[in-house]
């Protein structure tokens, strides 16, 4: 890491650790990484990444928030995905810009991503009170919004085949997270949801012979079997 990098990093942890601390955040290694127990089940994780080069940096927030009531239905099939080692699976996964892009003043890189300027000192200052602005405005609404597991199966439901317009879910296995949500909100669509994803499989693997699709569609498969003995949540309310 670059000298003038490293403090701007050091500028803004003295910004926000104390914030981010009052929220339940524990900062984890590399700096600017925190975690946090929201509740016995929820767990969040934020990392600020900086990028850039010559002096001229910025800062990027992306924020990942674990429903494990949601997500180990199927974790315990990760293995089965060639993915036994990786150690997270949010259920959502966003930057600001996408759960409101109004309220996104940072610049865009060619992929679209939010960033905000981190050269001068005044911009480090500038971009902690927009941090916390937006954490208070726009991310803990939105975590107690998403804690509801109606909301969640509304959002990822109303459309099952919507693979696209899903923000801000974690987009990698959504097809998993979709069913399980139908079944722990009741919805009415829950087996035909199970068919559709089962037919999505096959006609895929049909056409190309794909093996992580042959993968995914016993996954969909051992979840479904696995969903037929857990009723609806009593308590729709995750948090």
């Amino acid at each position: 890491m670059l000298k003038d990098e490293i403090k701007q990093v050091k500028s803004l942890e003295k910004e926000i650790a104390p914030f981010l601390s009052a929220k339940g955040f524990k900062e984890k290694e590399p700096v600017l990484n925190y975690n946090a127990d929201l509740g016995p089940d929820v767990k969040a994780d934020l990392s600020i990444n900086i990028k850039g080069w010559e002096g001229d940096y910025s800062f990027q927030t992306i924020y990942t928030i674990t429903f494990n009531q949601v997500e180990k239905y199927w974790v315990k099939y990760k293995a089965d995905l060639n993915e036994a080692d990786q150690p997270r699976h949010p259920t959502l996964a966003f930057i600001i810009s996408d759960i409101d892009p109004q309220q996104d003043t940072g610049y865009h890189d060619m992929f679209g991503k939010s960033r905000y300027k981190a050269s001068t000192d005044k911009d480090v200052q500038e971009f902690a009170g927009l941090f916390k602005k937006q954490y208070n405005e726009l991310v803990e609404p939105l975590i107690k919004q998403a804690a509801d597991i109606r909301w969640m199966n509304e959002k990822l439901n109303s459309n099952p085949m919507d693979f696209k317009q899903v923000a801000p879910f974690h987009k990698q296995h959504l097809i998993l997270r979709k069913l399980i949500i139908a079944k722990l909100a009741g919805d009415k669509k829950y087996e035909d949801i199970y068919t559709q994803f089962r037919d999505l499989c096959a006609r895929h693997i049909a056409a190309t012979n794909d093996e992580l699709s042959k993968k995914i569609l016993m996954v969909i498969d051992k979840v479904h079997e696995d969903l037929k003995k857990v009723e609806p949540l009593q308590n729709p309310v995750l948090l």
